[in-house]
């Protein structure tokens, strides 16, 4: 299990690798094994995108995993304990968000499957592992089509959650100076995020490892600072 730190002292994210649960002997990590008063926020990791373009669990047995795994929230001794479903990954075929992010009317799909499916099994938002839009096997309008998916999810978020708490949408991303140039408009992902922060404490998750890129919005330096100055980093609506 990875753990994140945010600039906040008050967040600590969790990323648990559900493959863990395979390896042999000492190394085998599973939901039980996780001690939910470590962490303000749980990821599960990975779910799978369909062929018709729908977030889907990635194993038949995911179900029963899911609820363990929201089930930690009872365990806790944070009552604001939040659980988080990513999808993607290093190993994850990126054909999949490059076809699905394509068009409006499949990033529309997509985005109403994500919102059942979190809701049905109680996880509080989604992380996308996109690596990387600007990677070996996307297009050039793969950077656009990122913002646009990132945007859409946060709006359709806000448009469901009537009477309930919005869903968080997170993204992990790149610290490397080529793939951010390749696969990111900082400006259009950051900033409006940054300015929903007052209300939903948007934030952006990293470690103190430097690429050395320049930050280039001066008016809100933390934020896109922690962007482009860390080793893997999440960028999140929390």
């Amino acid at each position: 299990m990875f753990l994140h730190v945010s600039a906040s002292s008050t967040r600590l994210v969790c990323y648990y690798d559900s493959s863990a649960e395979n390896r042999v002997e000492d190394g085998k990590f599973q939901v039980s094994d996780i001690d939910p008063n470590q962490c303000t926020h749980l990821i599960y990791a990975f779910s799978d995108i369909n062929a018709q373009h729908e977030l889907v669990p990635k194993n038949e047995t995911d179900i029963q995993r899911y609820e363990s795994f929201n089930g930690l929230k009872t365990r806790s001794v944070n009552p604001l304990l939040k659980t988080l479903l990513a999808v993607g990954g290093i190993t994850f075929d990126t054909r999949k968000f490059r076809t699905m992010a394509s068009t409006q009317q499949d990033r529309t799909k997509f985005i109403q499957s994500v919102i059942t499916l979190l809701r049905a099994n109680g996880f509080d938002g989604i992380n996308l592992d996109w690596r990387y839009p600007g990677g070996v096997q996307s297009q050039p309008e793969d950077k656009q089509r990122f913002t646009l998916l990132t945007k859409e999810l946060k709006d359709a978020f806000e448009a469901e959650a009537t009477n309930r708490e919005r869903l968080i949408v997170t993204a992990s991303v790149s610290a490397e100076r080529a793939i951010i140039n390749a696969s990111y408009e900082v400006a259009q992902v950051a900033i409006p995020l940054y300015r929903g922060s007052h209300d939903t404490g948007d934030n952006i998750y990293s470690n103190t490892a430097s690429t050395g890129i320049d930050t280039p919005t001066a008016w809100i330096p933390f934020y896109l600072e922690k962007f482009y100055h860390c080793n893997s980093c999440f960028l999140s609506t929390f």
